[in-house]
């Protein structure tokens, strides 16, 4: 599907679309999960988040192969009301502590200082907070251990704990 094709679909086959290519290659765990696909999508501020138009900003996702490749099957399973990247930030907005589920490394993730490895236990941070690189509508803000600000942690790396 290209830039054009999504633009013109209905707001429904947006959502059918971006839930599609999220359960497929994006869940971890899908049998096709694509971590270079998830990384090269991660931070689009329309694509996977809301069915608003794709402009200038968000349009090189349309360049993957994954994307030009596919088109929405006639699945009319029953989907959560959200697109993927507002559904997680959703189930995530009550979370005070999330544990790492996945190293997380710095070469994609580069604002982190270090790479966190499984099983690190991270405090969520709810506030506003004025420092650089806190957080894209794909991440959670986080305080990292012995550290000074909040940095932006994937949400597909780590799980809630409640």
């Amino acid at each position: 599907m290209n830039i054009k094709e999504y633009n013109d679909l209905k707001l429904l086959d947006k959502h059918r679309f971006s839930w599609q290519l999220w359960n497929t290659y994006c869940e971890r765990t899908s049998k096709e999960f694509d971590i270079d696909f998830y990384h090269f999508i991660y931070g689009s501020r329309k694509f996977m988040v809301n069915g608003n138009m794709i402009k200038r900003r968000d349009s090189h996702v349309f360049n993957h192969e994954i994307i030009l490749n596919s088109n929405i099957d006639d699945n009319k399973q029953k989907l959560p009301e959200s697109f993927p990247i507002t559904y997680h930030h959703e189930q995530c907005s009550d979370a005070e502590l999330i544990e790492v589920q996945h190293t997380i490394e710095l070469e994609r993730f580069w604002w982190l200082p270090y790479p966190l490895i499984e099983g690190t236990i991270l405090q969520v941070f709810r506030e506003n907070p004025t420092y650089p690189n806190v957080s894209s509508y794909w991440g959670i803000k986080c305080k990292l251990p012995e550290l000074d600000g909040y940095y932006e942690i994937p949400m597909n790396y780590v799980c809630i704990i409640d």
